[in-house]
Parts: structure tokens; sequence; C-alpha cells
């Protein structure tokens, strides 16, 4: 398969990570949301103030992820434009003997065409092990050995 139709299928793929994530969180503060309103319209009590406060909890919790989601899709854009670049950063495909990476950010796996393609982030341990040994080709990251077969 040819570089630029594998990067556009991994973009795709976290495009639509997002986009998930996105819907799944946004309808989960929604329920919740509701859910407080009916908690709110029942009788008072200690123990109705406490699951008040539980799902308040929720609430903010889900909303905190759904900030860092939308702070996400902000790469998008970045990562379709670095998908042709030389150098190593967002958009870098990193095949070694332990599978492929797809440099952007946590975002599971995928398999594409028989080959599975990790997503991770360029601030993670092992991207960054991946950076800094782009050279040698071949190196030890938490007791296990990589050998770099190819990058672009």
């Amino acid at each position: 398969m040819r570089t630029i139709q594998l990067k556009k299928i991994l973009n795709e793929h976290c495009i639509q990570f997002i986009e998930k994530k996105q819907m799944d969180l946004s309808l989960s503060i929604e329920d919740a949301n509701s859910s407080l309103h009916s908690a709110s319209n029942s009788t008072a009590g200690d123990k109705h103030d406490t699951s008040r406060a539980m799902m308040h909890l929720e609430i903010e919790k889900k909303s905190k992820q759904l900030n860092e989601v939308v702070q996400l899709k902000k790469l998008i854009p970045i990562l379709i434009d670095n998908s042709q670049q030389k150098s190593f950063g967002v958009g870098t495909v990193v095949e070694t003997n332990a599978g492929s990476f797809y440099m952007s950010f946590n975002a599971g796996k995928k398999e594409i065409e028989g080959q599975s393609f990790t997503f991770i982030s360029l601030a993670s341990p092992l991207a960054q092990a991946f950076k800094n040994n782009l050279n040698k080709k071949e190196f030890q990251f938490m007791q296990k050995t990589y050998t770099i077969l190819k990058t672009f």
C-alpha cells in the first residue's frame, strides 16, 4: 500500500476515534444531567443529597474528558498536514519487530490490510524512545528489545 494512502487511512481512524469518543461523552453527560434533574425532583434527604453530589462529580469528570477530546480534535489538521513530513513527529509511522506505531495520540489499535497499527502520543515514553533511537535501529525499552525496521 502506498504511504500516502496508508496515512489517509490512519488519519481517518484518528478522526473516527475522536468523533465517537466525543459523542459517547456528550451522551453520557446528557444522561447524567437528566438523572440529576430527576433526582432533584424526588424527595429530599441525606441519601438523595449524596446521590446528587455523586452525579455532579460524574458530570464534572465527563466534562473534563470531553474538553480533553475537544483539545485532541485540534490535532487532526496538524496530523493531516504532517502526514507527508520527512522528519520524526506527529504523523510518522514507525515499523518495528514488535509492530507498527503511528505517532498521533492514544487511540488504540487498528488492523489495516493484515498489519496492526498502534496509535500513540508523540509525548509517550515509547514515542520518545523511538525518536531518541532512530539512528541506533535497535534499543531496549521497558525490558523489551525494539528493532526499527522503517520510518515514514
